[in-house]
């Protein structure tokens, strides 16, 4: 079974979020990293993506063909 990452894996996304004190990594901020944004943001996207693939499943089966073959776990 597919994991978060895997689903992940190659996505990009531009995501505007408000924050009263942000702190970035590095000068170019790239990053955000004020971590109370980031369950939040995870939890949108998740279920945006849930839906996604649920109302397009040649989208999944395409991605999932994509994918290399994985090695169950120890």
């Amino acid at each position: 079974m597919p994991s978060g990452d895997d689903y992940r894996e190659g996505l990009y996304a531009v995501i505007s979020v408000k924050v009263k004190n942000p702190q970035f990594e590095g000068q170019t901020k790239v990053r955000l990293l004020n971590r109370e944004v980031e369950g939040g943001v995870d939890a949108v996207v998740a279920e945006a993506m849930e839906t996604f693939l649920e109302e397009h499943p040649q989208v999944r089966r395409a991605h999932l063909r994509k994918q290399p073959a994985r090695r169950p776990r120890p």
